[in-house]
């Protein structure tokens, strides 16, 4: 977990660097980074590449959107958090250009295992899937408080893998388990509920 902390900090930092001001070709400073781009078939598309170490690989790659009234667009992002050649994690921006979907290979095995939906630019709802079968089967839901920002309010999860969710826990303003339910003949609806 630290691993991945401080490679995505590390990243995202050199990353942000990479906005709509560098409009070059190419090019190379002093710490090696190196940005390309590229127009795509799409109307107004621009694939902007760029290596922060310089080895030949692009470790971030973004997909920017040409307008003729202000700056640039940002419409996708994506990181190679572990510089490994494959990206780790896939941002999607809405058309004001705010962050509205976040896919992440958290364990780096190619296979995306986590996706949060933003609104607004704060994550409503975050997906995982535990077992790597391409489904999500624990969903984490967030409500918005009074100082502007989210929290967990409720927990779902499918602990049977079977597509159906049996497992749920709501969440206090602290984020402390208060209630709990299970679904134990596998109907899809609470059997059993603590409190």
């Amino acid at each position: 977990m630290l691993r991945t902390t401080t490679a995505l900090a590390s990243l995202l930092l050199l990353a942000s660097a990479c906005g709509p001001k560098n409009a070059s070709k190419s090019r190379k400073n002093q710490d090696m980074r190196k940005v390309s781009e590229i127009r795509l078939d799409e109307p107004d598309m621009i694939m902007q590449l760029v290596d922060l170490n310089g080895d030949g690989k692009p470790n971030v790659e973004n997909h920017w959107r040409e307008r003729s009234a202000g700056p640039r667009l940002l419409v996708m992002k994506k990181i190679d958090l572990d510089m490994n050649g494959s990206f780790d994690m896939i941002q999607h921006y809405s058309e004001d250009g705010v962050l509205k979907l976040e896919e992440m290979d958290k364990d780096f095995d190619g296979l995306i295992d986590t996706r949060d939906h933003y609104q607004d630019g704060l994550r409503i709802l975050s997906e995982m899937d535990s077992n790597n079968d391409g489904n999500a089967d624990i969903y984490f839901h967030y409500i918005k408080t009074d100082a502007g920002s989210t929290r967990i309010d409720r927990k779902e999860r499918d602990t049977t893998f079977d597509g159906m969710i049996d497992t749920w826990e709501r969440f206090d303003e602290d984020g402390k388990v208060i209630r709990m339910g299970r679904d134990t003949d596998g109907d899809g609806k609470m059997d059993e509920r603590e409190e």
